[in-house]
């Protein structure tokens, strides 16, 4: 767990943790609460935060062309989505070490 101290107005260390409480890879804990904070002048803040990296999943496609060929695809985020009417768009990212 890190410690983080924040001086300043109650706007300047308010708009700093709302920030931070949006960022899913980020668990905030107080040991001063925001609440606590005089809003007329400045004080501080001080916090633990947790940070966990997003774990990216890798998703494996294969496609099969019309003469019956295989390609298989290895992509970083992989999404698939059905859109009806036999539809299926997929999508990802996928790099190549060689290139």
């Amino acid at each position: 767990m890190m410690r983080m101290r924040l001086d300043g107005t109650y706007e300047e260390v308010a708009s700093v943790i709302k920030e931070f409480r949006t960022t899913r890879s980020v668990n905030l804990y107080y040991e001063y609460d925001i609440d606590q904070f005089p809003s007329d002048r400045k004080g501080k803040v001080i916090c633990y935060f947790q940070y966990e990296p997003p774990k990216r999943q890798t998703q494996r496609i294969q496609l099969t062309t019309l003469n019956g060929k295989s390609i298989t695809l290895d992509l970083l985020d992989g999404r698939k989505t059905d859109m009806g009417n036999g539809t299926t768009i997929i999508s990802g990212y996928s790099y190549d070490i060689f290139s």
